[in-house]
């Protein structure tokens, strides 16, 4: 998308913005969030020591999961590029399959950190929902 794009009066420095913008304000959410309400992962709740030993356990992180900043990032970026792409490319036949990745790869993110341990589920749907509503309604709202 940087280097075709339908018009000649279309600014690349606009998209590098709105990226840097919206992982920018993503982050800042999330890490704000993680830090006032400090939900313990679902791994502190686990007995076995072997799997999930007492330093990883003692680690400041470890009450750090609500709410999944790698599925709220993950979000941000690909509904940003969904969004993108659509308004550059409005007629396109690759749309249907540019929302259909934007839309499932945060979700397997999501999946695979509750699968992981590192997150419960209502983590990882507020980070979907946070992510989406920054990269694909928020920052693109302001351009």
């Amino acid at each position: 998308m940087l280097f075709n794009r339908p018009t000649a009066n279309d600014d690349r420095g606009t998209q590098s913005l709105m990226t840097l913008q919206s992982f920018v304000l993503n982050m800042g959410i999330t890490s704000f969030t993680k830090r006032v309400v400090r939900r313990p992962r679902p791994f502190m709740y686990n007995n076995d020591l072997t799997t999930f030993p007492m330093e990883q356990r003692r680690d400041r992180k470890a009450r750090m999961s609500f709410f999944s900043g790698h599925t709220s990032t993950t979000a941000a970026m690909y509904f940003l590029t969904a969004q993108t792409f659509s308004t550059y490319y409005p007629d396109s036949p690759w749309r249907p399959w540019v929302w259909t990745a934007s839309v499932s790869i945060p979700a397997l993110t999501g999946f695979l950190r509750v699968k992981a341990g590192k997150h419960f589920p209502t983590d990882v749907l507020v980070g979907y929902i946070v992510g989406a509503l920054v990269g694909g309604v928020l920052v693109p709202a302001l351009h």
